[in-house]
């Protein structure tokens, strides 16, 4: 059986995303741990003018992930740090792709993803987004702590 191509066709390659299909795009990677580390791996790659396979996602993204502890005769699930499976990769790779925001190019034995143009505009506004949380995040916590100043200074968190 053939292997279907998830290629866009030549005629779209130039067509970019208007602002509200850029936002919609976003909201929904955003959205989905998955396709959100991977589309800011293959955003950091670009950059870097490194390769993109399957094999580089998972040896560079790591997700948050239940993993099951035995401790005795119980079992218990803790939140451990992993790279992400290959399957995972797989699939989230396919569904950027399905989204025209990745394209595959064949070298060899290798198919060496990279972002399209329409990938680019939406890699940019979900990186914008995160990089927005992390900013509100770290707000947030430089709240719970005030600082005076003079010869003793010192944190003061309030439940001091």
């Amino acid at each position: 059986m053939a292997e279907t191509s998830l290629q866009t066709p030549d005629k779209y390659q130039d067509i970019l995303f208007d602002k509200p299909v850029i936002e919609m795009f976003c909201d929904l990677i955003v959205e989905d741990e998955e396709l959100n580390a991977v589309i800011l791996h293959v955003l950091d790659s670009v950059q870097k003018a490194e390769l993109v396979t399957i094999k580089s996602i998972t040896n560079s993204v790591c997700l948050e992930r239940r993993v099951l502890i035995k401790k005795g005769k119980r079992k218990i699930f803790d939140i451990q740090e992993e790279n992400m499976s290959r399957g995972a990769a797989t699939k989230a790779v396919e569904n950027l792709i399905k989204m025209s925001l990745l394209h595959v190019r064949y070298d060899q034995r290798l198919k060496i993803y990279g972002l399209t143009k329409r990938g680019i505009q939406v890699a940019g506004a979900v990186y914008q987004h995160n990089k927005k949380l992390y900013m509100e995040q770290q707000a947030i916590t430089a709240e719970g702590t005030f600082h005076t100043t003079g010869p003793n200074s010192e944190s003061i968190t309030p439940n001091n």
